[in-house]
């Protein structure tokens, strides 16, 4: 059933109109508003799927009447028709087209020309609205996959948590001494069991990002400090593949307020790939900028292998297919696809820029810095 809002002061134009649209499209309601409070109470109330407006009328003229539904996020969807037989004046057109209306009608009323239009504006609001069931039915699945990966992550983080346990306690040799080859082995129940304790910590995080669980805490801290802890963490990975590491960060972007915590994970996860990633004997460098509106941009560049042109739509999506040098798949794809929801959360942006066999330079681009005094900062090497 469709259903038409005519909003017209004048009661034989309303009559006329309203008798033509019942008898030429099928299944169809015309509610009718004699002034633009009554329109816009009506609009509200019953979510018409056309509403046809004439822009002289009492209390509220239709102008007033198309802005306030164009602004209401409710509203703005529904098609607005101006019927008027002053609207063929060119600054009425403009004026109302800038409001937000869909199409104009000129009086006297044309019955084909008033059926058609009117019929077009129903099949536009009719895609919209299968469009608009799609998009939610959409968002309550991927709400649920992220759910179910949640629920997941924290079923296997027990058993995980059990397995790592018992390897510790043999490995201590708390049941008795062990030879060799035994406490090698349990070196590799714990690598695998960590690493994927970390999987499913990177899956619980992100599915909490994609439900909107995580929360920010801005603070004010050093930038410098922030990296350099960060590549202490690092430092043992980098030095058995003999990367040299620099960062360059000027005093005007040393001190920012963002979120510390969040900060230090994007950094972590760049870091850690720009390492995985590099050859032998690579550099990786950390650049740090203030911009022009006070944001702070952090690039961290490496000489990897780089990203082949055919993987570059896939790195920031969970689980990308991408093949590494050797022809496998590298890691989960996890890392860089939670760095652009903690960046997007903050209010920033990251971009990249890439060549085979050459590297890679990932750019974030974090808001809410400050322009401080100076603090002892810079280029250093480590």
């Amino acid at each position: 059933m469709h259903s038409i809002l005519l909003a017209e002061d004048n009661p034989d134009i309303c009559f006329m109109v309203s008798e033509i649209l019942r008898t030429h499209i099928d299944d169809c309601v015309v509610l009718t508003a004699k002034d633009g409070l009554e329109t816009v109470r009506l609009a509200r109330k019953q979510h018409p799927d056309v509403i046809l407006l004439d822009i002289q009328m009492p209390t509220m003229d239709g102008f007033e009447v198309c802005r306030i539904l164009k602004d209401d996020p409710e509203m703005r969807h529904i098609p607005i028709v101006f019927l008027t037989a002053t609207y063929d004046d060119l600054k009425s057109k403009i004026k109302g087209m800038d409001l937000g209306a869909d199409d104009y009608i000129t009086q006297p009323v044309d019955n084909l020309e008033l059926v058609t239009r009117v019929k077009v504006m129903l099949r536009i609001k009719s895609l919209y609205d299968e469009l608009r069931q799609a998009s939610q039915k959409l968002q309550r699945a991927e709400q649920q996959k992220f759910a179910f990966l949640s629920d997941i992550s924290h079923e296997l983080r027990s058993p995980l948590n059990g397995i790592l346990g018992f390897a510790e306690l043999l490995a201590n040799e708390y049941y008795g001494p062990l030879s060799n080859t035994r406490h090698e082995f349990l070196s590799m129940i714990n690598k695998g069991g960590e690493k994927l304790l970390a999987l499913v910590d990177d899956i619980s995080l992100l599915a909490r990002l994609e439900t909107g669980e995580v929360t920010l805490q801005p603070e004010t801290f050093s930038l410098t400090s922030l990296i350099d802890t960060v590549w202490i963490d690092l430092q043992n990975m980098a030095y058995n593949k003999r990367i040299s590491f620099r960062r360059e960060v000027p005093p005007e972007a040393d001190r920012i307020t963002a979120d510390k915590k969040r900060l230090q994970t994007i950094l972590q996860n760049l870091l850690d790939n720009a390492i995985e990633f590099s050859q032998a004997g690579g550099q990786i460098n950390v650049s740090c900028r203030l911009q022009q509106d006070q944001s702070v941009a952090i690039a961290v560049t490496d000489t990897g292998q780089g990203i082949k042109p055919e993987d570059k739509d896939k790195i920031f999506t969970p689980f990308p297919k991408i093949a590494g040098k050797e022809g496998g798949e590298q890691g989960s794809g996890l890392g860089l696809a939670i760095c652009k929801k903690f960046v997007e959360l903050m209010g920033g942006s990251i971009e990249f820029e890439s060549e085979a066999e050459i590297g890679s330079t990932f750019t974030v681009y974090i808001p809410f810095a400050e322009a401080r005094a100076p603090s002892k900062s810079g280029s250093a090497c480590i």
